[in-house]
This record gives C-alpha cells, structure tokens and sequence, in this order.
C-alpha cells in the first residue's frame, strides 16, 4: 500500500468527502472504512476488529469522521445511539493502532464545538471549559474515550463548526426555507454560528497531518463566527428575499419536540475562535461568512458564485 495512505472512518459523508478530493489532489491515497464495497473502500463494520485494520499499518493518518446524525428528536434512544455511535467507533479504531506493527502516524478524530455548550456572547477558543447540556457531554465523552485511549501515537482532535457547503449539511434546509420567503432569525437571533467552509475544513485536516507538532484540540471554525440572524440574512441576500419576522422560540422547541430535529440546534449557540490553528500558521481561504469588498475570501460568494 501507499506510504502516504490516509484512511478515512466515516469517509463517504459531507466533511470525508470533501477531504478525500483534498487528499487526492495533494498526492495522497485515501482509504475509506465504509460498509459498502467500493473504489477506494475497506469493509468494516464499525463495531469489531477485522482485516480492516491492515489498511492502518504504516498509514499517515487514520481519521475518524464517525457518528449518527444529530438532526433527530432527542429522545432516549437517539440520545444513546448518538453518545454510543461516536464512542464505539473511536474506542475501536484505539484498539485496531494497538494490533498494528508500524501504527499510523497520526490519529486524527472529529469533536464538535458542541463541547462549549450554549455560551451567548463568550468569545471561546481550545483553552475554554465544556459547556453544559447534552450536546456537550456528548463531546466531552467522545473526547475522553479519544484522548484517553492508550493508543501511544499523536492525537488531534478537530471541533467542527457549521459546515457550509451546497452538498448537504446546514444550508440546504436553510435554502428551502429562505426561498419559501421564511427566512427570518431563529428565535431572538443572537445565538452564535461558529461556522466553517467545507474546503477550509478539508484543509485544516490536511495542515494537522502534515504538521507533526501539532496535537490535542483544534476548533475547526472560521476566525469570524456570526448571530444566526447574519446567518439567515446572508441567505435572503443570495435569494433575494426580504426579511420576514423571527420564528418564535417556543414554535421551534415545539416542532423539535414532535418532528425533530431538536431546538437547541438552532436557538442555542457559541462563538467559537479557531486560536490554535491560526497560532500554528494556518490561513483561512474564507474566513468571511459575506464580505463584498473581498469577494474572494467571502464563504457564501464562493459558493453561490455570486457578485
């Protein structure tokens, strides 16, 4: 096999996706752990050890992009099928670096800016505390079972953000409900988006590998997070909308309660500062959410492809 193999848990999903092209066009050999057979695709289960586990021996990296959904009603079995999701298959990759001859070099795992909880106006970057509430226990339990795994290579673990990008995640509900002419704040709109263009993202995955000193914690966010109310109105600026009123607080906890997902995707939030990454050296190709005097750099111009 490759010796710049990268193998990819969770790999066939948004962020994997966008990081297996990444990887491709930078002289890579992804491999992606999946379910299906495929191209570049390893068989495993996600629940036991197998011959999977080869495809980690003398890899660059193994990257664990794993986990259900969390855009469902939170009830006690999606609770636990999200908790035990992300924890079942990060310990299980610990355990198949341990059976390897020649581990992979760097074991890199996803984490979520859930971890700071619903914070209002806090500015919050890596050296902040976990939040309170499901979202971030959740997190802080995915990370102790990564961290603590006694898989003796280097750690990192990216906090991902609001990925944007026209291929699924965030802004696809959102374009349906703008174009619908109801595209108004959630709630009373202050909530923080810590968001993240889905290249940009790639990128700081591939700036972890390549860069040995860097371990532990990374926020995976733009350096400039927004109020769900710049969120909403930047999309009525692509549309071309006008501002209707705000959806109530209680309208979302209610349809969250009965329809899913759960409100507090949407009325809670943070500003979250991707401090390490930038102190490292890493520069942001969109570190704007909209920005006309540098369209270049502006994230939704980018992908909307609009002056």
């Amino acid at each position: 096999m490759s010796t710049k193999r990268v193998v990819i848990a969770g790999g066939s999903g948004l962020v994997g996706t966008v990081l297996t092209g990444l990887l491709v066009d930078s002289g890579y050999d992804p491999v992606l752990l999946s379910r299906k057979e495929g191209l570049r695709n390893v068989v495993w289960d996600g629940v036991s050890l197998g011959e999977w586990s080869q495809a980690l021996e003398g890899a660059e990296a193994v990257v664990n992009l794993s986990g259900s959904p969390i855009s469902v009603k939170f009830n006690d079995a999606n609770r636990r099928l999200i908790i035990e999701s992300r924890s079942r298959t990060t310990r299980l990759i610990g355990d198949a670096i341990l059976k390897c001859e020649k581990p992979p070099k760097l074991w890199l795992n996803a984490s979520a800016v859930g971890y700071y909880g619903h914070r209002k106006n806090e500015p919050l970057d890596e050296s902040s505390s976990v939040g309170t509430g499901f979202l971030a226990d959740t997190c802080a339990a995915w990370e102790r079972v990564f961290f603590d795994h006694p898989a003796q290579v280097r750690k990192a673990a990216v906090r991902i953000g609001i990925v944007l990008s026209r291929n699924g995640g965030a802004l696809k509900p959102l374009e349906t409900v703008v174009k619908l002419f109801l595209g108004g704040a959630v709630g009373n709109g202050r909530q923080g988006v810590s968001w993240i263009h889905e290249r940009d993202l790639a990128r700081l995955m591939l700036f972890v590998i390549e860069n040995p000193e860097l371990s532990g914690p990374f926020n995976g966010t733009a350096p400039n997070p927004i109020s769900n109310d710049a969120l909403m109105e930047g999309l009525r600026w692509v549309f071309g909308r006008p501002q209707p009123p705000n959806t109530p607080g209680f309208m979302m906890r209610l349809m969250g309660k009965i329809f899913g997902p759960d409100a507090s995707l949407v009325l809670d939030g943070a500003y979250v500062y991707p401090r390490k990454a930038q102190d490292a050296g890493f520069t942001f190709d969109f570190p704007f959410y909209l920005n006309n005097e540098e369209e270049s750099r502006s994230a939704l111009i980018d992908l909307y492809k609009k002056a």
